[in-house]
């Protein structure tokens, strides 16, 4: 049986480390770590299809709701559930427009609840 994919997408090389580290020793996922949103664009563009992304949502260059935009105008990939996470204190009624793929945590994140709603989230879409 193939491995589930997560994305995860963070401008922060020690953020990043923790996250993949953290799920590649407690869960049975695949994670795919990038950089920027734009190489996140490319990655998919070529293929790769992770089954859930979590993305810092304030990043140099394109942001992580720039992601949401690209994904949702496309037929295979609009249903791609996307975890943001934020240190910004962003206001859900400001972002009405994503769907409820889309779920945004407040850093820090509680790892524990993170784990459950990523696990319910995949468990969902097998």
């Amino acid at each position: 049986m193939e491995k589930n994919k997560i994305m995860i997408i963070d401008n922060n090389p020690d953020q990043l480390y923790t996250l993949k580290a953290i799920f590649e020793e407690t869960q049975d996922i695949e994670v795919i770590p990038v950089s920027s949103v734009e190489e996140s664009i490319s990655l998919i563009e070529k293929g790769l299809y992770p089954n859930l992304i979590i993305s810092e949502t304030i990043m140099p260059g394109a942001d992580g709701f720039g992601l949401y935009h690209f994904l949702k105008n496309r037929e295979l990939l609009h249903n791609i559930p996307i975890v943001y996470l934020t240190a910004w204190d962003i206001k859900w009624e400001d972002y009405k427009e994503i769907s409820n793929n889309t779920l945004i945590f407040e850093k820090p994140v509680n790892s524990e609840d993170l784990f459950k709603v990523i696990n319910r989230t995949i468990m969902r879409r097998e």
